[in-house]
């Protein structure tokens, strides 16, 4: 490419970004400033003198801070399971031809193309006192009446992981697709066995695709609303349900309280998983 061609898209690079920016500003950078300084008014939401008292509020109960601690360790515990399931799956499309691999790809995405009330309903139907779960354990002899699953912590993470494990085996899928055969070849080639190859090479050089995966599935567990309300109920809230019930009161200070430490929680553990992942990169990589 010449200098001349390089200066020239270089200088109309500029404005083509500025529409991009215009809208990210408009409908992200605006808001989250929006809410940052509504955080900061007081209980009647006047900013003339800013004030702590909402994050003082959630900082200093219990009950908020258990339900936050319990938002991390279910997302935590949704990555990890997504990852476990879904790391196999992807192998195993990655592994096919293009044009069946699209189709496989099509087919893991299915949860998405259906509505997520539609689909956490269906849980609540197979988990019910009268449901197939429940009618299978008693036919085998192993209760002899109903057991309640529903608005358990399982049934919960059984519905978070449906949701969302096809994030996973997407961004799974293109880590491992990326991987240069040649490198999984030249370890065969100097003898090293399947499950050697796949432990040395293939699983290190699919880092990236895991830590997409993983930091993907974790920020939307955070932010989930709609799967802890369905199947989570009263005892198993989340941090989602606690900015929507405070926006439901019309506590507008403390809503916007709640999902800045939300938002600084997630991007506070999503800055230590990539950081790790980096390093392990780097020792992967020499």
């Amino acid at each position: 490419m010449s200098t001349s061609d390089s200066r020239f898209r270089s200088i109309l690079g500029g404005p083509l970004l500025l529409p991009a920016l215009g809208i990210w500003l408009l409908l992200f950078a605006v808001p989250l400033l929006v809410f940052c300084l509504t955080s900061l008014s007081d209980s009647a939401g006047n900013l003339s003198s800013l004030s702590l008292q909402s994050y003082e509020r959630f900082l200093g109960s219990s009950f908020y801070i258990n339900v936050l601690a319990r938002t991390v360790v279910i997302s935590i515990e949704t990555s990890l399971l997504t990852l476990i399931l879904g790391y196999p799956a992807a192998y195993m499309i990655s592994k096919c031809g293009r044009s069946l691999r699209k189709i496989l790809l099509l087919l893991s995405t299915a949860p998405l193309l259906i509505s997520a009330i539609i689909n956490l309903y269906g849980w609540l139907v197979i988990f019910s006192p009268d449901g197939p779960v429940n009618v299978v354990l008693r036919y085998l002899g192993f209760v002899d009446g109903p057991v309640r699953f529903i608005y358990t912590q399982p049934v919960l993470m059984i519905g978070m992981v449906s949701m969302l494990l096809p994030f996973m085996i997407i961004n799974v899928v293109n880590g491992l697709v990326g991987i240069n055969s040649v490198l999984v070849e030249a370890a065969v080639v100097h003898g090293a066995g399947r499950f050697h190859t796949f432990l040395r090479v293939t699983l290190p050089l699919s880092l990236q695709g895991i830590v997409s995966g993983v930091l993907l599935v974790f920020t939307i567990a955070m932010s989930a609303y709609v799967i802890p309300l369905i199947l989570g109920g009263p005892t198993n809230r989340m941090v989602g349900n606690l900015v929507f019930d405070s926006m439901s009161n019309f506590e507008w200070p403390f809503a916007a309280s709640v999902a800045v430490i939300l938002v600084l929680t997630t991007l506070c553990i999503c800055a230590c998983v990539i950081a790790i992942s980096r390093e392990r990169w780097r020792a992967a990589s020499y």
